[in-house]
């Protein structure tokens, strides 16, 4: 069983390393994204206010101890 996982996660590694140096363009022309789609979802997932990463960072420790 931990030879699989060991040989699963060589696998994601391999392919994440592969794929991280693609371009969007190329990565569309294999099939593997759809550019208006992974725009779509950045600019959902792109918060308004800059510092609202840092504001969510810092209350999380707080939160998770019930403080």
């Amino acid at each position: 069983m931990l030879k699989k996982h060991v040989y699963n996660l060589l696998i994601v590694q391999l392919l994440s390393e592969e794929y991280s140096t693609m371009s969007p363009g190329t990565l569309e022309a294999q099939g593997l994204i759809n550019q208006a789609e992974y725009q779509k979802v950045a600019a959902l997932t792109q918060s308004a206010s800059p510092d609202a990463h840092k504001k969510i960072a810092g209350n999380l420790p707080s939160s998770a101890m019930g403080v």
